[in-house]
């Protein structure tokens, strides 16, 4: 027969809708989940078993190796090379042109992207990390765990996904964990004209402390800036 199952959980309440189910007419003590109703809670059993399997047959690296995950085929930072990013950079230029820029913004967007032409890429490859201070979250004392549902996407939007993790695990810039404890759904926006791959934080964000930063008045501080000498080193 067909039923909605709803579990009560310490998240909330998970409802099935129109579950085949069979009733057996014998005495049991427990409830017995199937393996298609798991499914439909976006459990796979196969796959974690799989993950323990690999777990158990692969020791972890230790806590010092695991910031190195470059593969040894993975593109280094001269494949992007410094004349194709100024090639690149100068087309972009020209593109401002063509749309009437006038020609003292385009002598200063010019200068500017040469003057940082280092931090641009045309493709990824292995960058080292940046040094900068992490930041720190708080999770809310009043915060429950939550069932963050994968997204169903089509098929060309799960193929640029699975591309696009392939390259950024080959480049070390992610790593795939073996023992995951927390998760948040990624997908793909726009994925039949300019498809780009984002991950799902509102889940995560509604259960922490709340940061506020003032933003500054650029405006108003170049004013009070305007008629002040500066001797730099």
């Amino acid at each position: 027969m067909l039923c909605d199952i709803t579990l009560h959980t310490e998240a909330g309440n998970i409802t099935v809708r129109r579950h085949r189910i069979y009733i057996a007419d014998i005495s049991i003590s427990e409830v017995l989940l199937g393996r298609p109703f798991l499914h439909r809670l976006g459990i796979d059993v196969e796959s974690q078993i799989r993950l323990i399997a690999c777990k158990d047959s692969e020791p972890t690296p230790p806590s010092d190796v695991l910031h190195d995950h470059i593969l040894d085929n993975a593109p280094s930072l001269e494949s992007n090379d410094l004349d194709d990013i100024r090639s690149f950079l100068e087309a972009r230029v020209q593109d401002c042109i063509s749309n009437n820029a006038p020609s003292g913004f385009v002598n200063s967007l010019r200068a500017l992207l040469l003057d940082f032409i280092d931090i641009f890429r045309i493709s990824l490859c292995s960058d080292p990390p940046v040094k900068v201070t992490p930041l720190i979250l708080k999770q809310s004392s009043s915060s429950v765990p939550v069932l963050a549902n994968s997204r169903v996407m089509p098929a060309v939007a799960r193929d640029y996904m699975r591309r696009w993790v392939s390259e950024l695990e080959q480049c070390g810039l992610i790593y795939f964990n073996r023992n995951p404890t927390w998760a948040l759904p990624a997908f793909v926006v726009d994925p039949f004209k300019k498809p780009r791959m984002v991950i799902d934080m509102v889940p995560a964000n509604k259960t922490m402390v709340k940061y506020y930063f003032p933003m500054p008045h650029l405006h108003t501080l170049g004013c009070h800036l305007k008629a002040l000498l500066f001797i730099l080193p």
